[in-house]
């Protein structure tokens, strides 16, 4: 539960931190709308979120640490499936 809890925290506040706050693309070629802020936002909140879940359920400490580098994995799968699309010249997976 906890992966996915970081997983969705990341893609759901990347995506709202992003159209809130994004300036500057993070891979704009191969996907034009993620943004270095929205990609903060939701390692943020990976960190909050699954922190706060591994807090309560006592997993442990460790997990803390691990949100963050989770949420960075799960933005850079997003980027390879959208680069895969993109070859593809698909839209949609």
């Amino acid at each position: 539960m906890w992966t996915f809890i970081v997983t969705w925290a990341t893609d759901i506040c990347a995506y709202f931190t992003g159209r809130s706050f994004g300036k500057r693309k993070l891979a704009a070629s191969i996907s034009p709308n993620k943004t270095v802020e929205g990609l903060f936002g939701g390692i943020v909140a990976a960190f909050l979120f699954g922190g706060a879940w591994a807090l309560i359920t006592d997993l442990g400490m460790a997990l803390l640490a691990l949100a963050p580098i989770f949420a960075v994995a799960a933005q850079a799968g997003d980027l390879f499936e959208s680069g895969m699309k993109r070859r593809a010249g698909v839209k949609d997976s």
